[in-house]
């Protein structure tokens, strides 16, 4: 289970990673950074510019752990689930394999 665990966050960190760069490289504030020609123009692009790359990254950020979670507690329901089912599987196995061995032993025991 820990180990399933272990290997589920490795990969999506991992993913996370990449996707968090991607956003970084496509950032819109870069398109409004490049977008000022005069002096006054620029200052107040440059203040945007700061701020919207601060709110951005929170944005991603917050996108991002949202999404681990949500598939971390996805990952780990069906982890359980699984491990659940297979249990009840097994026990459900040995009843019948035990009811079908005493009505045999039984069977053979009258006769």
């Amino acid at each position: 289970m820990h180990h399933k665990l272990n290997h589920i966050m490795r990969t999506y960190s991992d993913s996370y990673t990449d996707k968090f760069k991607l956003l970084q490289t496509n950032s819109l504030c870069d398109n409004i950074h490049e977008a000022g020609d005069d002096n006054d123009q620029n200052k107040v692009n440059m203040v945007f510019f700061s701020v919207c790359s601060r709110v951005e990254v929170v944005v991603v950020v917050v996108v991002i752990v949202v999404e681990v979670v949500v598939e971390v507690v996805a990952a780990v329901v069906i982890i359980i689930v699984v491990e659940v089912v297979v249990v009840v599987v097994v026990v459900v196995v040995v009843v019948v394999v035990v009811v079908v061995v005493v009505i045999v032993v039984g069977s053979t025991i009258k006769n």
